[in-house]
Order: structure tokens, then C-alpha cells, then sequence
């Protein structure tokens, strides 16, 4: 039973360590005025962070309010723009101010 605890608490911390990752390279993107889109995501986070857990942390993200994104076809490939909503932009600040700065 303990065992399953710790399973448990380790999943908690390592899916909600992802969203967190996710959403603090929307903002860096987001801070240089860059587009950030899916497959940017992907490409910088390859390595680190899968293409699915990728996409689960922007259902949270999304679920939470802190992102929207749009479904936009650029030259005949449908690419997925991902923006951070004012909440999102400004939780995100927070947690970036304090992770640079550490």
C-alpha cells in the first residue's frame, strides 16, 4: 500500500513538473514575440519531455485557462498555434521570474 503512495505522489509531481515545463517555454517563446506552435514545442522540448506528454500538458493547460490555441493551415499543413491567455501569461511571469532567478 505504501509502495502505491509513492507511485502515486511521484506521478502527481512528475506530471504537474511537465505542465509546468511546457508553460514556462510558451512564455519564453511568447516573451520574444516568437509564434509558438506544437510542433515548435516538440522540437525544442525533444529529449526531455515526449510529443504525448507534450500534448497532455496542453489539455491541462488549456483546461486550466492558461492557454488557448488556434488550428491554422499554413501552406496546406494545419499548424497548431498555442497563446497564453492573460492569467496564463501572468502565472507563467511568476513562475519564470522565480525559476530564472534560482
Amino acid at each position: 500500500m505504501e509502495n502505491e503512495e509513492k507511485n502515486k505522489d511521484a506521478k502527481i509531481v512528475n506530471n504537474a513538473t511537465n505542465i509546468v515545463k511546457v508553460l514556462i517555454q510558451i512564455y519564453d517563446l511568447s516573451s520574444k514575440q516568437e509564434t509558438v506552435t506544437f510542433a515548435k514545442l516538440v522540437k525544442i522540448l525533444n529529449g526531455r519531455i515526449t510529443r504525448n506528454t507534450i500534448s497532455t500538458a496542453l489539455d491541462s493547460l488549456n483546461d486550466l485557462g492558461l492557454i488557448k490555441w488556434e488550428n491554422k493551415i499554413v501552406s496546406k499543413i494545419v499548424v497548431i498555434e498555442i497563446e497564453l491567455t492573460e492569467i496564463g501569461e501572468d502565472f507563467a511571469k511568476k513562475i519564470y521570474d522565480k525559476v530564472i532567478k534560482e
